[in-house]
């Protein structure tokens, strides 16, 4: 004997109970308001989610550019370390092993051969329009430019006196 609840493959027909009305079927027994806040925040969710698409697509397919910056029309000046003032001793005899001047532009600095220098007093250095970088004596002699190699003298490279064979 079949119950007239199941069908032939033993699925529910229809709601098991004494009513037959059609109309009952799928119905819960939620409040209206529930069903209606619950149906909101599931529209909600998926405005949001559409929103959140459409920006991830649009931020990915949005063309990758670099700033270009111009170059300088003049020099800039780039600070040295250079010693507090005139020495009171000879400058010494002593030749230091020569260096190489490399200015890094990514980083901005001055690489002295991997050595830490103190320039005499009066030294600087300019940055051109051109990238390169150039050291000036205090008298406005270029004495060295980006990838020169330049023989120093002093007592260490803390207190150098003398740039290539020139006395300071």
């Amino acid at each position: 004997m079949t119950d007239a609840s199941t069908t032939d493959a033993g699925r529910l027909a229809r709601p098991p109970g004494p009513s037959s009305n059609r109309s009952d079927w799928g119905r819960t027994t939620q409040p209206e308001a529930y069903t209606g806040s619950v149906r909101r925040a599931a529209e909600i969710r998926l405005i949001l989610a559409l929103v959140l698409a459409a920006g991830l697509a649009a931020a990915c397919s949005w063309p990758e550019q670099e700033t270009v910056y111009p170059l300088p029309s003049a020099p800039i000046t780039i600070k040295l370390a250079t010693q507090a003032g005139a020495s009171s001793t000879a400058c010494p005899p002593n030749d230091l092993a020569p260096v190489k001047v490399d200015w890094d532009a990514t980083h901005r600095g001055l690489s002295m051969g991997g050595e830490k220098l103190i320039w005499p007093r009066g030294f600087a250095a300019r940055l051109l329009p051109s990238g390169w970088l150039e050291i000036l004596a205090p008298n406005g002699t270029v004495v060295a430019r980006d990838g020169d190699t330049i023989k120093l003298g002093g007592a260490d490279y803390m207190h150098v006196c003398r740039v290539q064979s020139v006395e300071y």
